[in-house]
């Protein structure tokens, strides 16, 4: 946070400056409040992501034609800030207007209008339109193609975004490569046990499981939880997403003791982890239980099951989904 505190204060500095000379260069001046708008969006705080990235747009809108790719990239943010704050229909509208914009005014390989795309992507695939989001991904994903070199984050980025799309409509033949692709990018610019490997590789597994491949999804799932282990503290919530789809895979393979071994430990981890009402730790009750009552112990299932139960009625919880996709 001191890190945010003194960029902030820096960028603050930069717009008073800025203000005060004899002939202010207005786009520069914008500049520094969207820098404002990207730090707050980056500490979580997205009103005053919003409410400065608004404040760009209208010192834009004074000076510069309406087809400009400036004000694209502003309406593109907004949407994206929106979308963080589950404001779907304004997130929509603007990345609309940026990408309305873009179509007049973008070079075609500009990285500014793949983000354009990108963020019109993530409005459609948080609203579960994920045919939609994936063509504006895919567009993203051919702009940065010949923009970017080929092991550039943003590439791989966009292969993860398609690759998550298609895995929400059962694509999973497609999703593979996608992801294989991700893992192949970020293994040359990352550490070997980087947390960002660890969740491809869960991903990688989540789809062999998927496509019932089951020993290879053993294999990237193992690798997940290895390079979880050497990087995050014993009582880890990403412990429990290792070994809770670790476990569902050995109960699709019919290793009913070495499923319960696993969801049993997962478990263990949740109790530590979440608070008793939440609804991580009422999933794994369920699991363990539907692995019980799997096995013809039924009077074992029905105490995890009302353990699940009363969490999922003091909360609510609306998400019955097994796998754990993090």
């Amino acid at each position: 946070m001191e890190e945010y505190a003194n960029a902030l204060f820096h960028y603050e500095q930069a717009i008073e400056v800025t203000k005060k000379a004899h002939q202010p260069d207005h786009r520069l001046l914008a500049i520094c409040v969207r820098n404002i708008a990207t730090l707050y969006n980056n500490m979580g705080e997205y009103w005053n992501a919003l409410r400065n990235h608004k404040q760009a747009l209208e010192i834009l809108e004074k000076f510069l034609p309406a087809n400009h790719l400036d004000l694209a990239v502003s309406y593109s943010s907004i949407g994206s800030v929106y979308l963080k704050m589950g404001e779907f229909t304004n997130a929509f509208s603007s990345c609309k207007k940026a990408l309305d914009i873009g179509e007049k005014s973008f070079p075609p390989n500009d990285p500014d209008w793949a983000t354009c795309y990108n963020n019109m992507g993530s409005v459609y695939f948080d609203t579960g339109e994920y045919v939609e989001a994936i063509s504006n991904f895919e567009k993203a994903l051919e702009i940065r193609k010949k923009s970017l070199p080929a092991n550039h984050p943003d590439l791989a980025a966009s292969y993860h975004s398609i690759g998550a799309a298609n895995i929400q409509i059962a694509n999973y033949s497609k999703a593979l490569p996608l992801f294989l692709k991700v893992l192949e990018i970020r293994e040359t610019i990352l550490p070997s046990n980087h947390l960002d490997l660890a969740s491809v590789h869960n991903l990688i597994g989540l789809v062999y499981h998927k496509m019932g491949e089951y020993f290879l999804a053993l294999m990237s799932y193992k690798r997940a939880l290895q390079m979880r282990k050497t990087c995050l503290p014993r009582y880890h919530s990403d412990f429990m997403y290792s070994l809770t789809n670790i476990g569902l895979l050995y109960q699709s393979m019919g290793h009913d003791e070495e499923a319960l071994s696993s969801l049993i430990e997962a478990l263990e981890i949740a109790e530590e982890t979440f608070p008793q009402n939440h609804p991580e730790l009422a999933k794994c009750y369920n699991n363990v239980g539907s692995l019980f009552d799997s096995m013809g112990e039924h009077t074992e299932a029905m105490a995890f099951f009302e353990k699940a139960l009363k969490i999922n009625r003091n909360c609510d919880l609306q998400n019955h989904s097994h796998f754990i996709i993090s």
